[in-house]
């Protein structure tokens, strides 16, 4: 089999926390249909073609070496998921699908994983706080949960994370949606 070349994610820096998961295809194949059989292929084919790299291939490169922070389950009907980010000290608001809502069960205040990359294109859902660094002005999150199979390693870096950022997570989750309720992201993994 020939060995796929890969090409760097972003600006070439590194997490200061690099998620270090392993993407599950097939809990991908439940979120991204569309990157799989006929229509992925072409897809894949079109990406890899423009960028020299396919979305499976960000989406992977995202979660062994993006920065992995808190996210939240803030609200269950609809299911609304804050992901925290120390670069600009806020969150975006993720939503599952009732469909994947279903699927997966999650309670309000269930702690998940995000695993962040970051840009600086403009992201009009972001509300940076005061502890933001000034390196960018965007982020793409994707939450671990939803991509990985390994449960173990999933719980082992979420007790890694402080009780202040669970807390400031939770927190600014809630304030976002009562200051921007129908403002929101999908939480299947994307890069704006």
């Amino acid at each position: 089999m020939r060995k796929r070349k890969v090409k760097q994610l972003g600006s070439g820096t590194i997490a200061s926390n690099p998620g270090e998961f392993q993407l599950s295809q097939k809990l991908l194949s439940r979120l991204r249909p569309d990157l799989y059989g006929i229509r992925g292929y072409f897809k894949n084919k079109r990406d890899y073609k423009k960028s020299g790299l396919t979305i499976i291939d960000a989406i992977e490169q995202q979660l062994k070496f993006g920065d992995c922070r808190a996210a939240i389950v803030i609200n269950t009907s609809p299911c609304l998921i804050a992901a925290y980010t120390d670069e600009l000290d806020c969150v975006a608001i993720l939503h599952l699908s009732k469909k994947l809502a279903k699927k997966y069960r999650f309670k309000q205040t269930d702690r998940l994983l995000t695993v962040n990359s970051y840009n600086n294109k403009d992201h009009p859902d972001l509300k940076q706080g005061p502890n933001a660094t000034g390196r960018y002005t965007g982020f793409n999150p994707i939450i671990v949960n939803l991509v990985c199979e390994d449960t173990e390693a999933i719980r082992l870096r979420e007790s890694t994370i402080t009780s202040q950022e669970w807390l400031r997570t939770m927190n600014l989750g809630r304030e976002y949606r009562n200051h921007y309720p129908a403002i929101n992201r999908p939480a299947i993994p994307s890069f704006y």
